[in-house]
């Protein structure tokens, strides 16, 4: 009892949480792509995680928000330094100093779920260092049960017969829960490394496998371009 009583009382602070970002954002003004893609990062994590699925979903957004949207795939605020530092110590168990000769505090790129930094190992590999976000799990997973219940509302709304938000919200849990198991994502790197070793024009960085925890996964780093940073490849 006295754990769901807990679990309402955060379930009714998130759902404050939310109609503050909404009031403060004015949304009875109308919502421009600037200011969906405002109120999705400040609402956090899943909103941000929906925000990135809703900017491939032209068929529910209309293109010019799908563009703004596109922002939150590597350019969330990140994470402060020492919570990094904090979850890769606890990782490890042991100090970053003992792993990394150079850690970057400064994210290379940021995302909903995990964060990017250029680092140095003590055997001298330069490489990248992806580390997720504290709690990211709980935080997804009660935001799309608040979500799941708004969707029950939108079910008598006119928006309710265009577009099937519980399947959205499916498609985002999915995807959200494989980005999080390091794991697998650890397991794909390494196959694919192995499936185009011998193809000369294919490069992909290789897996430090034993610098690699649930939480913090470490690659080789290789510089290069965007696939959608047009102006750079051309």
């Amino acid at each position: 009892m006295a754990v769901r009583n807990e679990n309402k009382t955060e379930n009714r602070q998130r759902l404050m949480e939310i109609m503050e970002v909404v009031r403060r954002h004015e949304i009875t003004r109308g919502i421009t792509p600037e200011k969906l893609c405002a109120i999705v990062e400040d609402l956090g994590p899943t909103f941000i995680k929906l925000g990135q699925i809703l900017s491939m979903r032209s068929d529910i957004l209309p293109k010019e928000y799908c563009q703004a949207l596109t922002k939150l795939r590597s350019q969330v605020a990140p994470m402060p330094y020492e919570q990094v530092v904090s979850i890769v110590e606890s990782s490890y168990g042991r100090p970053l100093e003992e792993v990394f000769s150079s850690f970057d505090p400064q994210a290379l790129g940021s995302a909903s779920i995990a964060q990017a930094h250029a680092a140095v190992l003590k055997s001298g590999e330069n490489v990248v260092v992806k580390v997720q976000r504290e709690g990211i799990h709980d935080i997804m997973s009660r935001d799309i049960m608040l979500l799941k219940q708004a969707c029950k509302l939108l079910k008598y709304t006119p928006v309710g017969g265009l577009v099937d938000f519980n399947q959205v919200l499916d498609e985002m849990w999915l995807v959200a829960q494989e980005e999080m198991n390091f794991q697998t994502e650890a397991a794909n790197l390494e196959k694919f490394h192995k499936l185009n070793e011998e193809v000369n024009f294919v490069a992909s960085p290789t897996l430090f496998r034993e610098y690699t925890t649930t939480h913090v996964l470490v690659m080789e780093r290789i510089d290069g371009y965007a696939i959608d940073d047009h102006e750079k490849l051309t």
